[in-house]
């Protein structure tokens, strides 16, 4: 959990780098608990980080696209 930890703390930071707040508060929280060795909360939030990532994966590739289409026209 120590490594779940870790990694959360890099996506958190990268995920408010982008703007996706939510998800850099999931992985804060996924951070807090790996690194406290805390397993219960970390398969808890698990699934939270899954959904919170992807909807936030989909609404960047939109304002990707809508940028990109923007440029075109």
């Amino acid at each position: 959990t120590t490594a779940v930890g870790q990694i959360a703390h890099t996506l958190k930071s990268n995920a408010r780098a982008i703007g996706a707040l939510q998800l850099g508060q999931v992985c804060e929280e996924l951070e807090h608990a790996g690194k406290a060795g805390n397993m219960p909360a970390t398969q808890r939030l698990t699934p939270l980080f899954e959904t919170t990532y992807e909807i936030s994966m989909t609404t960047l590739h939109t304002r990707l696209d809508q940028a990109n289409g923007a440029r075109t026209s």
